[in-house]
């Protein structure tokens, strides 16, 4: 069987806060993708995100926090997981 890989974004409030929304994108080890997902919160994204994304054009996801996180837990399975900046959503 081929490794695996999924690749991690996630999108928070900032430093302790929630869960914004959660991007992954499941990969062989020939880059080709196998899964992807983008499960968006209840939390309304802030006016001034980081990400320069305006809240207006960012809609309320029907997902909690937990419900977010075993989404992406459940498509992940036994593969690697790469998270994208990790240390900052801490």
């Amino acid at each position: 069987m081929d490794k695996e890989y999924t690749i991690i974004d996630i999108e928070t409030i900032g430093f302790n806060g929630g869960i914004l929304e959660i991007a992954a994108i499941k990969m062989n080890c020939n880059f080709e993708i196998i899964d992807e997902v983008e499960v968006r919160t209840k939390i309304i994204w802030p006016a001034h995100h980081i990400s320069g994304i305006p809240s207006s054009k960012m809609p309320v996801g029907k997902y909690t926090e937990k419900e977010a996180i075993t989404i992406i837990e459940n498509m992940v399975g036994n593969s690697t997981v790469i998270g994208f900046n990790l240390p900052f959503e801490e």
